[in-house]
């Protein structure tokens, strides 16, 4: 994302796209959106003071061990845990190995 106080650009690449910049590829502390191509998504401050109404973003990473559809379905018959919750809540050895592996933001 670039924002400035005349606009924001999104750009979005998949994940193995050979188009993805290097700098942004690479995670260099420099970036030049310059050369990054049309962005995904340009909104344009027409009538909007975006400086005063944008500030610094916080990035959250919602890791839902039993998400909507996990936690209604799962179960781990046969051991006494029949829910999701029950089982995360109650087991956190299962998960010491558990790591993301998150390539860039």
């Amino acid at each position: 994302m670039e924002r400035t106080s005349n606009f924001i650009n999104v750009w979005w690449w998949a994940r193995n796209d050979g188009s993805v910049p290097n700098e942004v590829k690479n995670g260099n502390g420099q970036v030049n959106p310059a050369h990054w191509g049309k962005p995904f998504a340009n909104f344009v401050n027409n009538n909007c003071d975006l400086s005063t109404k944008m500030s610094p973003h916080n990035i959250i990473i919602n890791l839902t061990f039993c998400g909507d559809w996990a936690g209604n379905a799962f179960s781990c018959s046969g051991n006494g845990w029949d829910a999701c919750v029950n089982y995360v809540n109650t087991r956190p050895e299962m998960f010491k190995n558990a790591y993301w592996d998150i390539a860039a933001l």
